[in-house]
């Protein structure tokens, strides 16, 4: 701030431009159109909940479909050059399968080791195309009142909170944003699986029961394309959680804890000051 003439009054200070959440997010809505073309809120929330809805109706079916998946937003023309710097990150803590059942989840590559469940400690670059295998089988087969417990937490980064919140219709004001925790148990088979997220109800019509023994039940086989690096970077996000699966005696039959993230290949350790804050990205 200038010195104040003598004998005057001193100058008016430049007004603070406090956080405006709506403007940052138009403009982040003009470089999304730039992107992936116009960006229609409704249209968007419709797509996603039926596109989500059918993935979910396709896993609790146990659909043998081969189709290749897309799971990218690249814009026509885009090159499809993988790029190491960003991707898909899946890491599982711990895992069990009662002993004489299998749950198996192969991907081709990527991966660093294996555990009781599988493929573990993966990281999948942006634009790339793996081929994923999910299946099980089961010691003895499993009945009416078997449960699947799903817990996990879900944190957006940088252009992705501020369009969650836009979606939520939460006021635009952070670059890091927590959902709701998500903690549901459904029928394993025999029933509907109902799930909350995102503020929407998704519905799965599971297997009928009783699950068979001593088959390979295969619920995905087939190849996906990991977002290209602009998909990526508009969904940097973490997620956390758990899955226990539960015979109709309350025994337990296999169980996981881990975590999955869009975005960054590396995440650099998180400062104390953030860690303080709860703002880490890892």
């Amino acid at each position: 701030v200038a010195s104040p003439p003598p004998g005057g009054a001193p100058p008016l200070e430049t007004p603070r431009r406090d956080f405006d959440g709506k403007a940052i997010a138009a403009r982040i809505r003009a470089q999304l159109e730039q992107v992936v073309g116009h960006v229609d809120k409704s249209k968007m929330d419709a797509s996603l909940t039926g596109q989500r809805a059918s993935s979910l109706n396709e896993l609790g079916s146990g659909s043998d479909d081969r189709r290749e998946t897309s799971l990218g937003l690249a814009s026509a023309g885009e090159s499809l050059q993988v790029d190491r710097t960003y991707g898909m990150t899946i890491q599982r803590e711990s895992s069990f399968v009662e002993q004489g059942s299998k749950v198996s989840i192969e991907l081709a590559r990527g991966c660093n080791d294996t555990d009781t469940w599988g493929s573990n400690n993966c990281l999948i670059p942006a634009n790339d195309k793996v081929h994923l295998k999910i299946s099980y089988t089961l010691r003895e087969p499993v009945t009416q009142g078997a449960t699947m417990e799903t817990n996990f937490t879900t944190r957006l980064y940088g252009l992705a909170a501020i369009i969650g919140q836009q979606l939520r219709g939460w006021k635009n004001d952070r670059f890091v944003q927590d959902l709701e925790p998500v903690n549901n148990t459904c029928p394993l088979c025999g029933g509907q699986c109902k799930l909350q997220f995102m503020g929407k109800e998704w519905v799965s019509e599971m297997p009928p029961c009783p699950l068979p023994a001593n088959v390979e039940n295969v619920l995905v086989d087939q190849e996906f394309h990991v977002p290209p690096t602009n998909g990526l970077k508009l969904l940097r996000s973490k997620y956390v959680g758990s899955v226990v699966l539960r015979r109709a005696d309350g025994s337990m039959l296999a169980n996981t804890t881990g975590l999955a993230r869009f975005g960054e290949a590396y995440v650099p350790p998180c400062p104390l000051i953030m860690s303080y804050l709860n703002k880490c990205k890892n």
